[in-house]
């Protein structure tokens, strides 16, 4: 089995953590308003799924056989996203708004009609699992993988051609987040969402492959205040947005070109980290074995969120680290806090459920033995 890049790993935990903070930040109105710190926390972490996007583009291409990806995306993503879907849909209420669990697990029928459709529009209707949008256009882009391909090996023919599409994408961003989105439409749903995500993995891929002269510790720092630098760009439009409808909130998604820039931030400082394949580390034992678990994480982390909320463990953090404040500093600490709770009950949970997937597997194999 080839050995896993401790840096693209590194990529993962970092994306994975950006997104349990996307989920758990507070507000940044407070009182009808926008407080500039917490919205300066919400714009670091808004750009976990581009980076998981990059992640994408780095291997992707090096697949040729399409029977094989869609089994493997059939296996590996979606059959977890309907037993995701599937408990949340059966034991949500129950875990996460203490409601009976006899209640819980009862549905009328035009339940049923609503995720029924909600299957057919490719899309998630099953409340607190707004996130697995990432999954249905992940899937959607594994099914056009071979249009994607055949663009790429045109790209790759010249390398002038790989220059002219991060220009002209990346002008084609920048007019669509000048628009406030109105341009492009770009959104969190199928063909919405499959344009900018292909043109994120396909950057991924270009990046990737110059990947080596990004292996140089000058670029930690170089990426630190280019993320920094990029988010106080950022924090100042959506501070001017906020001043005239606090519902604008379009350049802090992921599809916008700034959003793009500071993923990109994200896997260069990664890139940069000097930590080696070849090197069988402890430190680089922990990412691998850390990252293995993302995907299980990312899948569950908004449930272990509201199970958390339902029984006021987030009411009590804010209560103990903010003490009725607005301090930028508390606030920065809260939610570095709240990431970290998140992250590691979802890392037990998701460890026990590999143990629980393993043993069945294990009683099926044999029970095919005898």
């Amino acid at each position: 089995m080839k050995k896993r890049d401790p840096k693209v790993e590194l990529m993962r935990i970092i994306a994975c953590a950006i997104v349990i903070g996307a989920h758990t930040y507070l507000s940044p109105i407070v009182n009808e308003r926008a407080d500039i710190g917490r919205v300066f926390i919400t714009c670091l972490c808004a750009d976990g799924v581009a980076v998981f996007w990059f992640i994408n583009g780095f291997f992707l291409f090096r697949k040729t056989d399409y029977g094989a990806l869609l089994l493997h995306t059939a296996k590996n993503i979606l059959l977890p996203l309907l037993c995701v879907t599937l408990f949340a849909f059966y034991f949500g209420d129950w875990l996460m708004k203490g409601e009976p669990l006899i209640s819980s697990l009862s549905h009328p029928l035009s339940d049923y009609r609503d995720l029924f459709n909600g299957i057919l529009s490719w899309n998630n209707v099953v409340a607190d699992l707004g996130h697995l949008w990432y999954l249905y256009v992940y899937a959607l882009v594994m099914f056009f993988f071979p249009v994607l391909k055949a663009f790429v090996d045109y790209l790759e023919k010249d390398t002038n051609r790989e220059k002219i599409f991060l220009i002209l994408s990346s002008l084609f961003l920048l007019i669509n987040d000048i628009s406030g989105n109105r341009f492009a439409s770009f959104s969190h749903h199928t063909i919405n969402a499959l344009i900018p995500a292909a043109i994120e993995i396909i950057w991924g891929h270009i990046i990737y492959k110059y990947k080596n002269y990004f292996c140089n510790q000058k670029y930690i720092g170089i990426s630190i205040v280019g993320f920094l630098g990029l988010n106080m760009i950022r924090l100042f439009i959506q501070m001017r947005n906020y001043n005239v409808d606090l519902s604008n909130k379009t350049i802090l998604y992921w599809y916008t070109l700034i959003g793009i820039l500071c993923a990109l931030c994200v896997v260069i400082f990664c890139l940069s980290t000097g930590l080696k394949t070849a090197n069988n580390t402890v430190i680089n034992k922990l990412i691998c074995k850390l990252a293995s678990y993302t995907y299980t994480i990312y899948l569950i982390h908004p449930i272990v969120k509201n199970v958390i909320a339902k029984h006021g463990g987030m009411n009590l953090l804010q209560k103990i680290i903010l003490n009725d404040s607005h301090g930028i500093v508390r606030e920065i600490v809260y939610t570095a806090i709240i990431i970290i709770i998140v992250f590691a009950i979802s890392l037990i949970l998701s460890i026990f459920l590999k143990s629980i997937y393993q043993l069945l597997k294990k009683c099926w194999m044999h029970r095919r033995l005898i």
